[in-house]
C-alpha cells in the first residue's frame, strides 16, 4: 500500500501541521495526495482537503469494521501518488490502559501500513532516544519505519537530537523541523478552527513547504521515491440514473460530515445538493430530502436567525412531511432557540421545543451505538448504527419529550440519555452517525426521500 501513518507521541505532538505540511510539499511535488484521519474528528480531514484538493476520510476501529476500514482506504489510495492517514492523540492512546482497542496503532495494523513518530523535541537532547527507543518496542507489531523531529531548536540541537535516536535506535530522522509559530492552528471549544475559516492561503501554503522543504533527509526523499506509485487510468462511467435530490447544509456554520457519509448517499441513488442556511434565501428546487450536518452554528446564531426565509421555506418543507436529517449543530438550529454569552437569545427554526445554551465546559463525549426504537427513514425498528458525540451546548426539556426515535449505548453498553428524537418526518440527535457503520442508514434515507 501506498502510504503511512503520522503518529504522535501525545496530542499537542503537531502532528496536524507536521501532516499537512508533509501534504503541501509532496502537492508541490506534483504527487496527488490521498488525506486520512483516524478517529471521528471532522476538523482535520477539512484541513486535508484545502491542502490535498481531495476530500479527505476517517478511519476509525470502533465505529467500522476492520474490512470497512480496509476497503476506505484502498478504494480511495487508488486514485492517489501517495496517501497520508494522520493518527488520533497519542500512537498507543485508546479505549484501554492495557491494549490497542481503537488506538492509532490498532489502524496501521488493521491497514498494515507502516508508521512515522512525529516527537516535540523543544527543551530535549539525548532523552529523545528513550522516547523513540520505548515507542519501537513497545508493539514489535507495529511497524516504526522512522522519526519526525519536531519545534528542533538549532542545528547544533538537530545533531545531538539525530546522534542520539540513531545510536540507540538505528531509525532514520526524516524530517528535522524547526519551532514555527506562525504556522500553529488556533483552537476554539470543539477543537482547532475549520479550515473554512480560510487559514490556507496561497502564502500560508508556500510556508508549509518552505517549512517541510528545510528540514527533509535523504531518507525522507528515498521513503517518497520508494513509496510513490503511478495512478492507473480509470474507465468513465456512461450514461445516467434518475437521481433523487437530497439537499446538504454546507456553509462556515455547518461544515462537519464524514465524506463517505455524503459517497453512501449518493451510491444510493441521491444527487447530493448543497445550500447555505447562512446566506440562501430558500431551500434548492425539487429536494426530496435535507441532511444538516454539525458545525459551530452557536458562532453564526445572529445571521442564522435573520435568514428568516430560509427558516420559513425549512419549516414548510417539515410540516408537509418532507424528510429531514439533522445532527449536533443541525439539531440546535432546528430547536427554538440558541443561547450563548456573546449572541444572546437568537431564534432558530423552532421544530423542537428546546432552548440550547452553550456552556463554559464539554456536556458529552464519547463513542455511541444507536438502536432504533420505530420504523424510520433512517431504517427499521431495531436498526442499529455507530457514531461519536461532542459538545457543548445543553437542550432544556430532551428527557422528556415523547417522540423518540432511537436510543443510544456508550461503548461499554450503557444506555445514554442522548436520543434521536422526531417531529413528523424530521429526525434529529446530538449524534454524528458514521453511515459506513450500517450502509443501511443511507440506502433507507434516499429510499424514504424518492417520491411514491
Amino acid at each position: 500500500m501506498n502510504g503511512f501513518v503520522i503518529a504522535g507521541t501525545h496530542s499537542g505532538s503537531g502532528k496536524t501541521t507536521v501532516t499537512l505540511g508533509i501534504m503541501a510539499h509532496l502537492r508541490s511535488r506534483g504527487l496527488k495526495v490521498q488525506g486520512f484521519k483516524v478517529g471521528p474528528d471532522f476538523i482535520d480531514p477539512g484541513h486535508h482537503e484545502q491542502i490535498c484538493m481531495v476530500p479527505s476520510h476517517n478511519l476509525d476501529t470502533w465505529m467500522l469494521k476492520p474490512w470497512c476500514n480496509k476497503a476506505i482506504y484502498e478504494t480511495h489510495s487508488k486514485s492517489s501518488n501517495i496517501s497520508i492517514i494522520e493518527g488520533v492523540m497519542g500512537l498507543y492512546d485508546g479505549f484501554s490502559s492495557i491494549e490497542d482497542t481503537g488506538s492509532t496503532a490498532q489502524l496501521a495494523k488493521v491497514l498494515e501500513v507502516p508508521t512515522i513518530l512525529v516527537i516535540n523535541a523543544s527543551s530535549m537532547a539525548r532523552s529523545v532516544a528513550a522516547i523513540a527507543k520505548g515507542f519501537k518496542e513497545f508493539d514489535p507489531d507495529l511497524n516504526i519505519i522512522g522519526i519526525i523531529l519536531n519545534k528542533v531548536g538549532s542545528p547544533s540541537h538537530a545533531k545531538i537530537l539525530g546522534e542520539a535516536i540513531k545510536f540507540y535506535t538505528n531509525l532514520p530522522i526524516f524530517l528535522y523541523l524547526k519551532k514555527q509559530k506562525d504556522l500553529e492552528i488556533k483552537s476554539r471549544h470543539l477543537g482547532l478552527v475549520t479550515a473554512e475559516q480560510g487559514l490556507w492561503t496561497d502564502k500560508n501554503i508556500k510556508k508549509l513547504i518552505t517549512w517541510i522543504g528545510d528540514g527533509i533527509t535523504n531518507d525522507f526523499k528515498d521513503l517518497i521515491k520508494n513509496n510513490a506509485k503511478p495512478i492507473k487510468n480509470t474507465i468513465p462511467i456512461i450514461g445516467k440514473t434518475p437521481k433523487t435530490r437530497i439537499g446538504v447544509a454546507r456553509d462556515s456554520a455547518f461544515c462537519f460530515y464524514y465524506k463517505k457519509n455524503l459517497e453512501l448517499l449518493e451510491s444510493a441513488g441521491a444527487e447530493i445538493v448543497y445550500f447555505s442556511p447562512l446566506t440562501d434565501r430558500k431551500l434548492p428546487n425539487d429536494i426530496k430530502g435535507i441532511y444538516i450536518g454539525g458545525g459551530y452554528p452557536e458562532l453564526y446564531a445572529r445571521d442564522l436567525s435573520k435568514n428568516v426565509s430560509l427558516i420559513r421555506d425549512l419549516i414548510d418543507f417539515i410540516e408537509n412531511m418532507g424528510i429531514v436529517y439533522a445532527e449536533c449543530g443541525g439539531f440546535m438550529y432546528l430547536m427554538d432557540n440558541i443561547i450563548t454569552t456573546e449572541h444572546g437569545k437568537q431564534k432558530m427554526v423552532g421544530i423542537f421545543p428546546f432552548n440550547t445554551r452553550l456552556e463554559k465546559k464539554l456536556v458529552s463525549l464519547g463513542y455511541r451505538r444507536i438502536v432504533l426504537l420505530e420504523n424510520s427513514p433512517l431504517g427499521p425498528k431495531g436498526l442499529e448504527a455507530r457514531g461519536h458525540e461532542f459538545h457543548y451546548s445543553s437542550a432544556n426539556g430532551i428527557d422528556h419529550y415523547p417522540y423518540k426515535v432511537y436510543m443510544s449505548l456508550t461503548r461499554d453498553g450503557n444506555e445514554k440519555k442522548s436520543f434521536g428524537v422526531r417531529y413528523k418526518n424530521c429526525i434529529a440527535s446530538y449524534i454524528h452517525l458514521h453511515f459506513a457503520s450500517n450502509p443501511l442508514v443511507a440506502r433507507y434515507f434516499v429510499r424514504s426521500c424518492k417520491p411514491s
